[in-house]
């Protein structure tokens, strides 16, 4: 069939004169046995829709909303429905969004992020680090409707864990089970808090394999006190305090 020019109405058909699409296509001569892929090359700007353009162009294609200037608004500008990926670009600043973005589904992304302003989400996983001049959490104030609630995380120079409580009539704080494997059982320390009136002289006398904290009362009275524990973990490098820029 030979290659042709073929309007029909408001229908044009490239390569085929029995073609049916609005802009059909047909036949890859004289590109099929070329190194460039793509049916049609088409030195732009290009214009899909009504979006006047720029003089000097925004870009090489340009997609605008509609149709024709009387035609109605589409959904969207740009619509991929493909089994594989459905955009690739290789540029230095391959995707430049101006504007809010609405995303469905799983992101995958390899590679550093940086956001210069507020990033909101539900539930996020990193494998690395989290890298912030501040750390923050905020939610809905629980007492006062129209207001937020603030608070900042707690900064040193080490990635700590803790666990806090309350000690009555026992001498035992018992660490959690899998401390053993996430923290260096030589960074564990111990405070206490004394309760009620009287001096208990409470001290820690011993830690027993990492496991238990043994408290005493110097006064031998009954213990009675608040604690916190805190140890450094093991299962990721330390942290290093001060880098180069």
């Amino acid at each position: 069939m030979a290659n042709n020019f073929v309007h029909y109405g408001n229908r044009i058909t490239l390569g085929s004169e029995g073609g049916s699409g609005i802009i059909d296509i047909d036949q890859k001569k004289p590109y099929e046995d070329s190194d460039y892929g793509g049916l049609a090359v088409i030195n732009g700007p290009v214009q899909l829709g009504y979006a006047p353009l720029a003089n000097p162009p925004l870009g090489v294609l340009q997609i605008g909303d509609s149709v024709v200037t009387s035609g109605p608004l589409a959904p969207r500008s740009i619509y991929i429905d493909h089994t594989k990926e459905g955009i690739k670009i290789i540029a230095p600043d391959a995707l430049v969004i101006e504007g809010d973005t609405t995303q469905t589904g799983d992101v995958n992304l390899t590679g550093d992020i940086t956001i210069s302003g507020t990033m909101t989400c539900g539930y996020a996983t990193w494998s690395g680090s989290i890298v912030a001049t501040t750390k923050l959490f905020e939610i809905d104030h629980p007492t006062k409707p129209n207001k937020r609630l603030r608070h900042g995380c707690l900064e040193g120079p080490e990635l700590g864990v803790y666990i806090r409580g309350r000690l009555t009539d026992d001498n035992r704080i018992n660490l959690p089970e899998y401390w053993s494997k996430l923290v260096d059982l030589e960074s564990i320390t111990a405070t206490l808090t004394s309760i009620g009136v009287g001096n208990q002289d409470l001290y820690v006398e011993k830690i027993e394999w990492g496991k238990t904290v043994i408290v005493k009362s110097g006064t031998g009275s009954k213990v009675d006190c608040y604690y916190l524990v805190q140890a450094e973990r093991k299962d990721v490098d330390k942290l290093e305090l001060e880098v180069d820029k």
